[in-house]
């Protein structure tokens, strides 16, 4: 009788914590034959907003959808994009803001326009034109628009050129009615061809930052410093930019993500770096920069212990020295300790070729593989230092229409981190939840099983929409429809 009673309190206790996740899905799974791609916009009060479209750039066929809290689908309309395309849409808390942009080579001038819905979709005003960009690249046609993580300040960015080839960063902080705060001009001593931006962001006081990498030309290639590493970043209060070096060009930046600390007022720029190439990974570094002091307040590289490296990698490739390689940072989370969560995904791309023979004569065609791989998650103190890391084991490759199948979405709860994936190991395909503790401990479970049909949801078109919830479309009973995770 006692271990009958022992077993029922594990099994009720399980059954409590395996209840402590809702998942629901939408009453009315849509499929819009010419829209392909998805994207979660965001909640607000008024319910969620799904953005749908025909193409990954969104020029043509743009849908915006909006379902209540429970998923209930309520409304739809289409957004004409003209001969131009959608640059950013974000959810207020009355309804919708979006940013549309054209370009005009004769002239070359980009040309951004923006609206504003109600909760309902319905306009609020027409479309004024917001502004130009009279320097723009037509060469590498980039722009980059994002929210600070409060939905107060938008930044839009458009790589742009000078008379003599030279880079100009070209940066406009809107507020949530798309009423223009600033905007900024620099124009840098570097050839606008050796410059990439990787991101931009935004804190909560409407500073922006732009993380950039510049391809040295003083400096051999495949030398550690041959690419420079540095965060332009411009303080609204002071009006004034400064610069923050990643690099001193003793190693390899391979990839780094930013991210805005709450509790402690300061950008993080976190990333991987190697020691001999730019795809190996040999540790991990985290610096924190404080915009009210114009300069760095902390940085720490710290290498991957051999013996986890060992563990990923094999016994006998880490004995000959080689290290971890095509890891890229997904997602970086950041604690009220100062510390952080580095979330990075093994990604690669390689190429199939096939031969065959028409009358005779052998011809090729080559197809690229895209490969989704191990999940890396490091967990730094506040001193950037390791206290305890962990690997998800997975293999996941496809052509670029299946591709977008692969990948991982990333749900940080103040408990823990999920990590979800569809489990390409078996054939029928289940969807995989990884759940990781503050304390490392791990635990994983099946969320969604592929019986009678395929099943599979598509990480990267969800979004983390409050604390602890999370949606992305999925596939399912061959129907493409909203799932929300509630923890």
């Amino acid at each position: 009788m006692r271990f009958l009673w022992l077993s029922l309190l594990i099994i009720a206790s399980g059954a409590d914590r395996m209840a402590a996740q809702g998942i629901s899905f939408s009453n009315v799974p849509r499929i819009n034959p010419r829209s392909s791609y998805n994207r979660v916009i965001g909640e607000n009060p008024s319910g969620l907003y799904l953005l749908r479209m025909r193409n990954p750039d969104a020029r043509q066929n743009v849908e915006v959808e909006w379902y209540s809290h429970n998923l209930n689908f309520q409304s739809s309309r289409y957004l004409s994009m003209g001969s131009g395309r959608l640059l950013r849409i974000f959810q207020t808390t009355g309804g919708l803001c979006y940013l549309q942009g054209k370009g005009d080579r004769s002239r070359g001038v980009f040309t951004v326009s923006g609206g504003k819905t109600d909760a309902a979709l319905k306009d609020l005003l027409e479309k004024p034109r917001l502004l130009e960009f009279d320097h723009y690249d037509f060469y590498k046609d980039n722009t980059e628009a994002v929210q600070d993580r409060f939905n107060r300040y938008c930044a839009l960015y458009a790589d742009s050129r000078d008379g003599s080839g030279k880079q100009i960063l070209d940066l406009v902080v809107l507020d949530s009615s798309l009423a223009p705060v600033y905007r900024q001009v620099k124009t840098l001593e570097i050839q606008a061809d050796a410059f990439r931006i990787g991101e931009l962001a935004l804190d909560p006081e409407g500073n922006a930052y732009i993380l950039a990498s510049e391809q040295r030309k003083d400096r051999r290639k495949g030398d550690p410093g041959s690419v420079r590493h540095v965060v332009y970043c411009f303080q609204r209060k002071m009006e004034a930019w400064f610069e923050v070096e990643v690099n001193e060009g003793l190693r390899f930046i391979n990839h780094a993500r930013m991210a805005f600390n709450d509790s402690s007022g300061r950008m993080v720029v976190a990333g991987l770096y190697g020691m001999k190439s730019n795809e190996g990974t040999y540790g991990v570094f985290s610096l924190h920069i404080d915009p009210a002091n114009m300069g760095v307040f902390k940085s720490q590289f710290t290498p991957i212990d051999r013996e986890f490296v060992a563990g990923i990698i094999g016994q006998q490739q880490e004995s000959n020295g080689d290290d971890l390689m095509n890891f890229r940072v997904r997602k970086v989370i950041c604690r009220s300790d100062e510390g952080m969560v580095l979330v990075a995904e093994r990604y690669y791309v390689t190429q199939q070729v096939e031969t065959f023979y028409v009358s005779g004569i052998p011809q090729t065609t080559t197809t690229n593989m895209y490969h989704y791989d191990d999940v890396m998650l490091l967990s730094l103190n506040g001193s950037g230092n390791i206290e305890w890391r962990q690997v998800i084991r997975k293999r996941q490759s496809g052509m670029a229409a299946a591709s977008q199948y692969s990948g991982i979405a990333v749900c940080a709860t103040p408990a823990s981190i999920q990590i979800i994936y569809n489990d390409y190991s078996k054939t029928d395909g289940d969807v995989i939840q990884y759940s990781v503790r503050k304390d490392g401990f791990t635990e994983q479970r099946i969320i969604m099983r592929s019986e009678n049909y395929f099943s599979a949801v598509i990480p990267n078109e969800g979004k983390q929409t409050g604390f602890n919830r999370m949606v992305l479309t999925c596939l399912r009973n061959r129907q493409v429809s909203l799932m929300k995770l509630a923890y």
